[in-house]
């Protein structure tokens, strides 16, 4: 995840000198792509979070792992913030790559 954030936050770089500069550069191919991959780990984790909860909760059978939930549900919480720096700099990212801006980014 720490990944993911940091690849983002260099699309985010990179666009901000561009436009700096007055250079154009192509938004194509690697910031959207960076988009769609943020977008699907975002996706997993939701997913990740939802079947954790049930599993907790015995709506899909017996939970096995109750031993460690308390370890396991931090490391969710852990992933969860992950997942919101990650949605923030995503929509960041996406904003400037659909934005016709003028002026200088801050």
């Amino acid at each position: 995840m720490l990944f993911r954030i940091a690849k983002t936050e260099n699309e985010i770089s990179l666009l901000c000198l561009a436009k700096k500069n007055g250079v154009f550069i192509s938004t194509g191919e690697s910031a959207q792509r960076q988009v769609g991959l943020n977008r699907g780990a975002l996706v997993c984790i939701e997913a990740t979070v939802e079947d954790w909860r049930k599993r907790k909760n015995g709506e899909t059978g017996k939970c096995f792992l109750k031993h460690l939930s308390t370890e396991i549900q931090s490391l969710l919480d852990n992933l969860v913030a992950l997942g919101q720096q990650l949605s923030v700099a995503t929509e960041e990212l996406w904003w400037r790559l659909e934005g016709e801006t003028t002026g200088v980014w801050v």
